[in-house]
């Protein structure tokens, strides 16, 4: 996804991805993960 293409103001990414992902074009939030829930397990299905 190219956050400056659509414009994202703010971006929501698990925190076991923390680092400088879009700081300079858009709020970053991390979200806490919860142990034993994987998106891939989600995507799977």
């Amino acid at each position: 996804m190219n956050v400056k293409e659509y414009n994202v103001d703010i971006f929501v990414i698990g925190d076991d991805w923390k680092g400088d992902f879009f700081k300079d074009y858009c709020e970053v939030v991390y979200l806490p993960c919860i142990e034993g829930i994987l998106t891939i397990k989600i995507k799977d299905n």
